[in-house]
């Protein structure tokens, strides 16, 4: 089966479990099949560039021949590993090794999707290969609407452009539906956090950043320490032609109070909920060279 058959059988089970039990049991096999799709979608697209980017382990005159196709003037050459290629012989990278890649491609996926990749990331095996874990309702709808919107994102590409799937109705009432339901979210969460606020007394917390991946902010409700989860990113501006200046920008896609329980599960929560999602991180690039390179990159 292929990525597509995966997400066409994920998405119609997922529907028919959603629509016919309200208890969001037995969902096993809809999920399975859409964790599958996800994977199969992410590396397709990384294939289709480059099969070094997806295989591991590869022999050496495979992976010159797939860096530099041009190049080499061996026609036979490919003719030896054709069947090992067709026969999936040679391994693939992890679905985070590959999920890494996928995102230096798609930088603007990790923004909107990142931790519902993440929470993906962490479920993914147990979803596929054992026992299916208690989650709630939105984390169950998280995956289907993770998977609608990753092959959106890669529609277009290479992968996909001559094999679309094509969103049923059902799939965009989902849609709809979950983006109302976040609204509706974040206010029961923002007011629940409220509540509990009301009972504490002054400051309990404080904190500092952690690492790249954590950013110690004044929690909006209650006043006490609390963490954005997210990534660091590096890039840089072209100011002229032989001058560029680096800059880093810390993204958030996650929040958590442990105070007064807060908590917001993507950027578009944080954003919802008045808090912004991204942080000036330049001041920092001596200390981000030293932790990326292991030395005074200055």
């Amino acid at each position: 089966m292929s990525a597509r058959d995966y997400l066409r059988t994920g998405l119609e089970l997922f529907h028919d479990r959603r629509l016919s039990d309200l208890s969001y049991e037995h969902f096993q096999v809809a999920l399975g099949n859409l964790a599958i799709s996800i994977e199969l979608m992410i590396k397709a697209v990384l294939a289709c560039k480059n099969l070094t980017l997806v295989l591991t382990d590869l022999p050496l005159e495979l992976e010159v021949l797939c860096i530099c196709p041009k190049d080499i003037k061996n026609d036979s050459l490919f003719q030896r590993f054709s069947v090992d290629l067709q026969s999936g012989v040679f391994k693939t990278g992890t679905f985070d090794e590959c999920l890494s890649k996928f995102y230096l491609f798609f930088p603007s996926v990790r923004e909107r999707l990142g931790a519902h990749m993440g929470f993906l990331s962490r479920h993914r095996n147990v979803c596929v290969h054992s026992a299916f874990p208690s989650f709630r309702r939105y984390e169950l709808d998280r995956f289907a609407y993770t998977a609608l919107l990753i092959f959106d994102a890669v529609r277009e590409t290479d992968a996909f452009r001559f094999s679309p799937y094509f969103l049923s109705e059902k799939d965009a009432k989902f849609i709809a539906d979950f983006e109302e339901n976040r609204i509706r979210k974040v206010e029961e969460a923002i007011t629940k956090a409220k509540e509990k606020a009301k009972s504490l007394n002054g400051s309990q917390l404080r904190c500092t950043d952690s690492d790249w991946e954590h950013l110690a902010i004044e929690c909006p409700i209650c006043g006490n320490s609390a963490f954005l989860v997210g990534y660091t990113n590096f890039d840089v501006d072209q100011v002229t032609e032989s001058e560029y200046n680096p800059y880093l920008t810390f993204h958030a896609n996650e929040f958590y109070c442990e105070v007064c329980g807060l908590k917001l599960d993507d950027y578009w929560e944080i954003h919802q909920a008045g808090m912004n999602t991204e942080f000036d991180y330049t001041g920092k690039l001596d200390q981000w060279y030293a932790d990326e390179y292991g030395y005074d990159y200055m």
